[in-house]
């Protein structure tokens, strides 16, 4: 039709809408979008947003409506592993593996993969704010993985600073 000639695939639509809604914990309205993305939201890629596949956020809503999604963490689970194994070694995959991680209920393992995400250079708080850190964020370790990215960022702000990189206003 006229709509997918000229705008897109309105699956992607139905997927953003579906994170609209899980960004603002209207969880029931974001898997009713994801479903409706059909294979959109199961994709282990990133394609999403700040650097998490598209199945994160169909597992995370799955677990907040208590409803299952074993079978799409063991997938998830086996192609980060396959990644890893193929010399794969990106925040992103840390990232993504802590979350998983947190499905799976193993908080410490999942905050070793977030110091490991920080080490292979995350440097974005806001992705913290994720609702899949909901339940650690409390954590001493988790507090100081947050600290730890303040002092990586405003280390490379004084080398550009020093360098006179940074343009005055």
């Amino acid at each position: 039709d006229l709509f997918k000639q000229n705008i897109g695939d309105d699956d992607y639509i139905k997927f953003y809408n579906g994170l609209y809604n899980y960004y603002n914990e209207n969880y029931e309205k974001a898997l009713e979008f994801f479903v409706l993305s059909k294979s959109i939201s199961d994709r282990f890629r990133t394609s999403g947003t700040v650097g998490f596949m598209n199945a994160h956020y169909f597992m995370q809503t799955l677990n907040k409506l208590n409803q299952p999604f074993e079978k799409l963490l063991d997938e998830g689970l086996s192609i980060i592993g396959a990644n890893f194994d193929k010399g794969a070694d990106s925040y992103n995959l840390h990232l993504q593996i802590s979350s998983f991680y947190l499905l799976k209920k193993e908080r410490d393992k999942a905050i070793e993969e977030l110091e490991k995400s920080v080490q292979r250079g995350l440097r974005d708080k806001t992705i913290l704010l994720d609702p899949a850190f909901d339940e650690i964020r409390d954590n001493d370790r988790f507090k100081l993985i947050s600290n730890e990215i303040d002092i990586f960022v405003q280390r490379e702000k004084m080398k550009f600073n020093e360098a006179n990189l940074i343009p005055s206003i």
